[in-house]
């Protein structure tokens, strides 16, 4: 009885072990509004996580906060306000210069092991001048267009569908990006272990020293 049991629990959890994952990023900025939103869909699509973020400061300042459905307001933020100093972005370019080469492999794993969907990403842009518009709309275009062709010749994705449209009469950026992507659970579980072990193998090798030292040369640099 008991045998039967275990190979029932066993069978499941093989299951939900090969599901996929599936993760939704929605991306929408109309006027001052920009909204971002991430939808994860686990084991079946039974379970779905949102995160809902109606301003990009928001996310930067404050973080992302699990849960069935997160909401933050912003009543104004000051056009003025920048959203990072150039200091504050040289540090993360020294964090990333510093990290990237450790977690390059993993990175490149997850990568592999993802597979995209669908992937919609509609625009329409306006200058206010016929000319800058048309000019502008053109190199949205050739960006756009890079962009799909370089994720079609990886990924090859079941949806895929962009647009740009200008707008000859009115000062104006919006755009549209929806994008599904899956993995399954198994590999999400052997890129943690790999992420886990690269991190001990750095404390063990006296990783945090290493960064502190490129830290403060950089900053010796820097500053002169």
């Amino acid at each position: 009885m008991y045998i039967y049991f275990l190979f029932i629990l066993l069978l499941l959890f093989s299951i939900l072990l090969f599901n996929n994952t599936y993760t939704e990023i929605i991306f929408h900025r109309m006027n001052n509004d920009d909204h971002l939103e991430i939808n994860v869909m686990l084991f079946f699509k039974l379970i779905k996580l949102r995160f809902k973020i109606p301003y990009i400061e928001v996310m930067m300042k404050k973080g992302l906060k699990p849960a069935v459905k997160v909401k933050s307001e912003v009543s104004k933020i000051s056009e003025n306000k920048s959203l990072l100093t150039f200091d504050e972005l040289k540090k993360i370019y020294d964090k990333f210069k510093i990290y990237y080469p450790k977690y390059k492999k993993i990175l490149d794993y997850i990568i592999s092991k993802t597979s995209i969907q669908s992937l919609i990403w509609n625009s329409k842009i306006g200058i206010g001048d016929a000319a800058l518009t048309a000019l502008a709309s053109g190199a949205a275009w050739a960006l756009k267009g890079n962009i799909m062709a370089f994720i079609m010749a990886k990924k090859n994705p079941s949806k895929i569908y962009f647009h740009v449209h200008p707008d000859y009469y009115r000062v104006l950026f919006e755009t549209d990006f929806n994008c599904i992507i899956s993995i399954r659970i198994a590999n999400i579980i052997i890129a943690g272990i790999k992420i886990v072990c690269v991190f001990i193998i750095n404390k063990i090798k006296g990783g945090e020293g290493y960064e502190r030292s490129s830290n403060s040369r950089s900053d010796e640099n820097y500053h002169g």
